[in-house]
């Protein structure tokens, strides 16, 4: 059984800004990773990373972090 992950990607603007984007939930990370690597192939927006989080990893992520940033509540 494949686990579902949750798709985040950063891209970079051709004035060099870099911004993150949630893509949504998926069951196959590398194919969608193949799949946003192909759409922005020819845009003038790069991508620069993509990473597929686990529902496990984003909630120990948010216990392990919680407090470190003034907007935490």
């Amino acid at each position: 059984m494949l686990e579902a992950v949750v798709v985040t990607m950063w891209l970079e603007s051709s004035d060099g800004k870099l911004s993150e984007h949630r893509v949504g939930i998926s069951r196959d990370c590398e194919q969608t990773v193949r799949n946003l690597y192909e759409e922005y192939e020819d845009k003038p927006q790069k991508v620069i990373a993509v990473k597929c989080d686990t529902a496990e990893n984003i909630k120990f992520k948010q216990e392990k972090f919680k407090g470190l940033y003034p907007y935490d509540d």
